[in-house]
């Protein structure tokens, strides 16, 4: 086994930090994008790159390998918008059934654009507050 050096993926959206993940990086980000999203592993809309070029998803698909979760950073500037995530069989039934169906992975109708849940942890470097559940009515 190797260790790859990799080039990651920021996501913006606009409830991100213009500072936090590019102060983490050493880097600048003139424009003030909100930098809300530092995904780093193999999924195929934001990739990591290795050293050479290649797309981490291109290569372990190379060696026959996949890797079946993304690890995030996220940098929250505003609160983020509700989710809810699906198990793992019904992520691998819905997104077989809208790949039967033709939908297009971008499509704006589209709900499962990978076959994996997403069980999520947060390690929190900061003061963070995150809800859970709902409340029932009275």
């Amino acid at each position: 086994m190797s260790v790859l050096p990799l080039r990651s993926k920021t996501q913006h959206y606009a409830w991100g930090s213009p500072t936090s993940i590019p102060a983490l990086l050493g880097i600048d980000n003139p424009e003030g994008l909100p930098c809300a999203e530092l995904w780093l592993g193999a999924h195929p809309r934001a990739s990591s790159v290795l050293a050479g070029g290649q797309p981490l998803c291109d290569y372990l698909a190379g060696q026959g390998l996949e890797l079946p979760f993304l690890f995030k950073i996220l940098a929250a500037a505003s609160p983020l918008s509700l989710q809810c995530h699906p198990t793992r069989a019904q992520a691998l039934a819905g997104f077989a059934r809208e790949e039967a169906a033709g939908i297009a992975i971008d499509a704006g109708n589209r709900n499962y654009r990978d076959q994996n849940h997403k069980p999520e942890i947060i390690v929190a470097l900061t003061e963070f507050w995150a809800l859970k559940g709902f409340r029932t009515e009275t």
